[in-house]
C-alpha cells in the first residue's frame, strides 16, 4: 500500500470519527432544546448527601479509624484474602479502557451504511456508553487531585504521622489517603448500574461497600476514607446522571413529593420520530 493511500485511508477515517461525534452532539443538544428547563439536581438531596460525608467521616475518625489503623496487619487472614481478592474491582482501568475503546469504535462506524433505527440504537449504546465512562472517570479524577491536595497519611504511616499530619500537594502516594480512590471508583461504579438496572441496585450496593472496605482489609486506607469515597463517588454519579436527563439523554426526571429522581429510559426509539 502506498503513502498516499495510507494518508487517504487515514484522512476518511479521521473525517468519518470527527463528523460522527459532531452529529452525535448535535442530536443531544436538540433533544435539550426540546425539554422544558428544571432543576438539575435536588439541592435538598445534595446537601444531605454532603452532611452524610462530612457526619461519617468525622465519626469514623474518632471512633474508628485510630483502632483500625494500630491493629492493621493483625486481620484474620480470610479477611486479608477476601480483600485482596475484591479490591482490584476498585481500579478504574477495567471499566474506563473497554467503554473508552467502544466509543472509539462507535465513531468509527460509518453509519450511511446503518438504517435509521440502527442509527437510533448506535446513539442509544453511545449515550450509554458515555454515562458510564463519565460517572466514572469525572469522579475518580476529582477524587485523585482531592487526595493529592488533601495529603493524609496512610494506615502504615499511623505510628509515626497519627491520622492528621497532613501533607497538602504531597508527590508520594504514602500520603494520598483521604478519599479512597478505590472506593470513590466502585461507589460511582454502583451507583451507575443502580440507575441503569434498578432492580438489582441492592446487590450493587453490597458489592460497592465491599469491595470498598476492602481498602481497610489491605490495610490502604481507614475507615473514614472508604466511606467519604463511596458517598463521594455515588453522588457525582447521580449528578451525571441528572446532567443526562436535563438534556433528555438515557434518564427521565421522576418528581417525587419532596426530592427528585431519575429512571432509565431505554425506549429512546420514540423520541426520535
Amino acid at each position: 500500500m502506498k503513502f498516499t493511500q495510507v494518508k487517504g485511508f487515514t484522512k476518511r477515517i479521521y473525517t468519518r470519527a470527527v463528523n460522527n461525534v459532531r452529529s452525535n452532539f448535535g442530536l443531544a443538544f436538540r433533544r435539550r432544546a426540546r425539554r422544558k428547563p428544571g432543576p438539575v439536581i435536588s439541592p435538598l438531596l445534595l446537601w444531605e448527601v454532603v452532611l452524610l460525608c462530612v457526619l461519617g467521616g468525622l465519626i469514623s475518625m474518632v471512633w474508628l479509624d485510630a483502632a483500625v489503623a494500630a491493629n492493621r496487619g493483625n486481620y484474620p487472614e480470610i479477611v486479608v484474602w477476601i480483600s485482596n481478592l475484591l479490591t482490584r474491582l476498585g481500579k478504574s482501568d477495567w471499566i474506563l479502557i473497554p467503554t473508552g475503546i467502544a466509543l472509539i469504535a462507535f465513531a468509527l462506524i460509518n453509519t450511511e451504511l446503518l438504517s435509521r433505527r440502527g442509527r437510533v440504537r448506535m446513539f442509544r449504546w453511545i449515550v450509554t456508553l458515555s454515562y458510564i465512562f463519565i460517572g466514572v472517570g469525572l469522579p475518580s479524577l476529582l477524587a485523585t487531585l482531592i487526595k493529592r491536595v488533601i495529603g493524609r497519611p496512610r494506615p502504615r504511616l499511623f505510628e509515626e504521622h497519627g491520622l492528621f499530619d497532613f501533607h497538602p500537594f504531597a508527590i508520594d502516594a504514602s500520603f494520598a489517603s483521604f478519599p479512597s480512590g478505590h472506593s470513590t471508583t466502585i461507589g460511582a461504579m454502583a451507583m451507575v448500574m443502580s440507575l441503569l438496572a434498578p432492580r438489582f441496585r441492592h446487590v450493587f450496593l453490597v458489592v460497592g461497600v465491599l469491595v470498598g472496605f476492602s481498602r481497610v482489609g489491605v490495610g490502604a486506607h481507614h475507615p473514614s476514607d472508604v466511606i467519604v469515597g463511596l458517598l463521594f463517588g455515588a453522588t457525582m454519579a447521580y449528578v451525571v446522571a441528572k446532567l443526562f436527563a436535563a438534556h433528555g439523554l438515557l434518564f427521565l426526571d421522576t418528581r417525587a413529593s419532596v426530592r427528585i429522581g431519575v429512571r432509565p429510559a431505554f425506549r429512546l426509539r420514540r423520541h426520535f420520530e
